[in-house]
């Protein structure tokens, strides 16, 4: 079997502002919108970058525009950026979100307060799985509230605009759709580069964990049994290992982890699990059904304290990652065949941990 090491470390997510996402989570909009005033005031790339996106979505904007924060008006709304011209009139207002729902003032207070005499804009930026959802409700809550809407259009897959009381244009954007039109008139040496770079890790973060809409083929679905089945293939395989004499059984089935289902074993020494695990379906690799091995290894194994990573980046290399490298655990993916059945599926799974077993036996 052909096994390579990836370290995780190097994600798109993992950057100072993507860690700090995870660490200050009570108003992850408020950093966002801080973080865009900052490099669209600083950078007039990145401005002329906005500006380029706006024009596709058909908003005839002028330039240059000065990005200001919380800017409070006699309606009590305090959008999130607001963009204003060389006579100091706002011209573009910008809605940052995650996973927070329109506020009361969204959309329509904010149509409100662009200037009637000329053309203006108001911009959500959204993470792309709430997207759909997001611009659906934003149209309803105009229609409601008798707002005129023009024909929808989308110019990408991740960017929709519609014209709203004549000559304002409404757009709903991805933040990777928004940073990307950040960095598309940008320059290597560019002050803010690094700047975008910590954002696309913030918004990435954000977009990864945010709460997708629920949908009722989801309810209705037979995903409660094959979760279920999931976890019986969890003791089925960590009992087929055992049986073969690849590991040994210590201990009771789990499920402390949200999300996670799993087996405690041992292999050569070293604390395992078979296990089902979402998080790592969801980050790493198509498949529910995982092998992690510790790197810490028992006294009675020989080279005890040795680093398991250092072990398999010695032996193993491939062109595909099939081990993960997080933190000092190992994780294995275990591939499942399609179209198999069950005893079928078990097998497969026992020969992928065999070479596992097989490499740590000639080290160890």
């Amino acid at each position: 079997m052909s096994i390579d090491i990836t370290s995780t470390r190097g994600s798109d997510t993992s950057t100072l502002l993507g860690h700090l996402a995870t660490k200050f989570q009570a108003h992850p909009e408020n950093l966002a919108t801080e973080a865009l005033a900052y490099i669209l005031n600083r950078s007039v790339s990145a401005s002329k970058g906005l500006h380029s996106l706006l024009i596709r979505c058909g908003a005839n904007l002028p330039l240059p525009l000065m990005y200001a924060t919380q800017a409070t008006d006699e309606d009590g709304a305090i959008p999130d950026l607001v963009a204003s011209d060389a006579h100091g009139q706002v011209v573009c207002i910008v809605e940052a979100k995650f996973w927070a729902g329109l506020t009361d003032h969204q959309p329509v207070t904010y149509v409100h307060r662009l200037p009637a005499d000329r053309a203006a804009t108001l911009l959500f930026v959204v993470p792309s799985l709430r997207l759909t959802f997001l611009w659906g409700e934003i149209l309803a809550r105009c229609r409601l509230a008798g707002i005129p809407i023009g024909e929808e259009v989308d110019p990408s897959p991740e960017l929709k605009t519609c014209r709203v009381q004549g000559r304002h244009t409404l757009i709903c954007a991805s933040w990777r759709e928004a940073l990307a039109a950040f960095s598309s008139s940008m320059f290597s040496d560019d002050p803010v580069i690094g700047d975008i770079t910590q954002l696309k890790g913030f918004t990435a973060r954000m977009d990864a964990e945010a709460f997708i809409p629920l949908r009722s083929q989801e309810l209705t679905s037979n995903i409660p049994d094959r979760v279920i089945q999931f976890c019986q293939l969890v003791d089925d395989i960590a009992g087929a290992v055992v049986s073969a004499g690849l590991a040994t059984n210590v201990g009771k089935r789990s499920s402390s982890t949200a999300g996670a289902y799993y087996q405690p074993i041992a292999i050569k020494g070293h604390a395992a699990y078979v296990q089902m695990n979402c998080k790592l379906w969801a980050k790493y690799w198509p498949t529910p059904i995982w092998l992690s091995i510790q790197e810490t290894i028992s006294r009675e194994t020989p080279r005890a304290g040795s680093p398991l990573p250092r072990y398999l980046a010695a032996l193993l290399s491939g062109p595909r990652p099939k081990v993960f490298n997080d933190g000092g655990t190992m994780l294995m993916p275990i591939e499942l065949p399609t179209g198999a059945e069950r005893h079928l599926v078990i097998k497969s799974a026992v020969m992928q941990i065999r070479g596992v077993t097989d490499l740590l036996e000639q080290i160890l």
